[in-house]
């Protein structure tokens, strides 16, 4: 029986550089999306600036 595994992992600040070297080490095609792509930007607290939601898409799997 085959099965599909999409952990959802939280980091503190550095989302960012935790997925890109995840893919890094993995491979696969990572997309990052910030606070501001939702329309965010003009709020004045840092954290809306920061990355909100990534994937990483990977030959066998998926990691969100």
């Amino acid at each position: 029986m085959a099965s599909t595994l999409n952990p959802y992992l939280t980091f503190q600040g550095t989302a960012r550089e935790a997925m890109e070297f995840y893919r890094d080490v993995f491979g696969g095609e990572l997309t990052l999306t910030t606070f501001a792509d939702f329309g965010l930007a003009d709020i004045p607290n840092p954290e809306y600036i920061t990355v909100s939601y990534t994937h990483l898409t990977l030959p066998t799997s998926d990691l969100v």
